[in-house]
Formats: structure tokens, sequence, C-alpha cells
């Protein structure tokens, strides 16, 4: 893998160790956590990782923006490394368009965005276009909201109204978390019927 890499047209101002890339990952214990937030008063993109245990070093970042989505142009993509926050000005960016990270899963990571971004999403999920943002990034959105409000990083309603843009959705994909999120609750409930059921 190395020596296909030191061969390939991949530029990069780091030394690009593939062995060091992975090693870091095979010791992770759960998923880091990647925020993406946006000043929307001077236009700046901040990523930051958390979550992250010490052996991790690297992690790959995508993200592209509603304007770039149609055209699967990048806004920009980088290699994290812990406690390093990456910054940069998005001038070029329409203030009323969303950023979206994590394109189709690449990483195995979690994206937590400002709310006014969540909001975006959610706008735009309950449009007739919702299909255009792939169903891999529409399962993750869920998923991921889903995860940060039972951690209390995010507003309940912000989970509701991605959720409520299902109903216009039939891919098994986009409704997978859905449902392990729904197994995942049921287990708050007491059924006490459910005790006299055999399976």
């Amino acid at each position: 893998m190395q020596s296909t890499m030191d061969k390939s047209d991949f530029k990069s101002e780091l030394k690009y160790n593939v062995t060091d890339k992975i090693a870091s990952w095979t010791r992770l214990n759960h998923y880091p956590v990647i925020n993406v937030k946006r000043n929307y008063d001077n236009n700046w993109l901040s990523i930051s990782v958390e979550n992250l245990n010490y052996f991790v070093t690297w992690i790959f970042v995508n993200i592209t923006t509603q304007e770039y989505f149609d055209s699967k142009k990048l806004l920009t993509s980088v290699w994290l490394k812990p406690n390093i926050s990456y910054h940069a000005k998005i001038d070029f960016i329409d203030e009323n368009y969303w950023i979206l990270a994590n394109l189709q899963q690449s990483g195995c990571y979690r994206v937590n965005y400002d709310v006014e971004n969540w909001k975006r999403l959610v706008r735009y999920l309950h449009t007739n276009s919702f299909r255009k943002i792939h169903v891999l990034d529409r399962a993750k959105l869920i998923d991921d909201a889903f995860h940060f409000v039972m951690t209390g990083q995010l507003q309940r309603d912000i989970f509701f109204n991605i959720s409520h843009y299902l109903s216009q959705d039939t891919d098994y994909i986009a409704w997978y978390p859905m449902f392990k999120n729904l197994e995942y609750i049921s287990g708050f409930f007491a059924f006490p019927e459910s005790l006299f059921i055999k399976v």
C-alpha cells in the first residue's frame, strides 16, 4: 500500500505513512467526533476533533456544500491531528447553504455541526431535492443526530425535524438508523405483556 501511495500523484505537505494512519485506527474504542462549526458573521469554517484516545494520530475529513453538491466537488479535505483545529475562510460560500462532512461515510467518525447548519440540512431534507444528498449521507445524518441528542449535544427538535423527512424517503438505507434508534429506545419502556411472549 505504501509503495502505491509513494508512486501516486497524491501531493501533501504532510509526510504520508500508511502504516501510521491504519495503526492509529486499530486501537480505537469508540467513534471520534468531528465538530464542524461555521462563523456566519465572518465566514470562517472551523473543524476540530474530540473523543480521541491518544493512539489516533490522523483523521481524514472531506467537506462539501450545497453549492458544490451537484458537481460532486469538495469544499475542502484535510487530514486532522488530535488537538489541532483546521480553519478556513469561506467567503465564496452562500451563507444560506448547508455544509456536509464525511461524504458517503468515508470515515469512521461522527459529525456534529453548529445549530444553524443542522437547521439548513433539515430544511433541505424537507424539499423535493432531498435525494441529491446521497442515501448514506442521509442515514448518517439521522444516526449522528440521534447520538448527539442522547449525549445532550444537540437539541431534540432538530433530531425530530430530521426524522420527519423520512415520510417521503422510501430507501431502506435511510430508514435503517431510525429502526436501530427505535430499537434502542424501546429498552427504556416497560412492556409487561412481553414477558409472556415466546419467541
